[in-house]
């Protein structure tokens, strides 16, 4: 995630394009993220640290919400996108 968050530079715009290239990334792996239970503040103030500072803290978030097995993409996709 935070190598997708630098190659897009603003934090207004493509973010739920980020999030749905992740989640089919993630479902590829045969993995997703458990984005509801995500502090939507934490997960913005962690963006954007990362954006400032690459290797601040972005994926070692995510991957406290890792859950086992692949989401179908539009699950996926709906997941993140309702919460962000």
């Amino acid at each position: 995630m935070a190598n997708l968050a630098h190659a897009h530079p603003f934090l207004e715009g493509n973010g739920r394009t980020i999030l749905t290239v992740y989640a089919e990334f993630c479902r590829r792996g045969g993995f997703h993220i458990k984005w509801e239970d995500i502090d939507k503040d934490t997960f913005l103030r962690t963006l954007t640290d990362e954006l400032l500072k690459p290797g601040s803290g972005m994926n070692e978030l995510l991957l406290r919400y890792v859950q086992p097995g692949a989401l179908s993409i539009m699950r996926a996709v709906e997941a993140a996108q309702v919460k962000f």
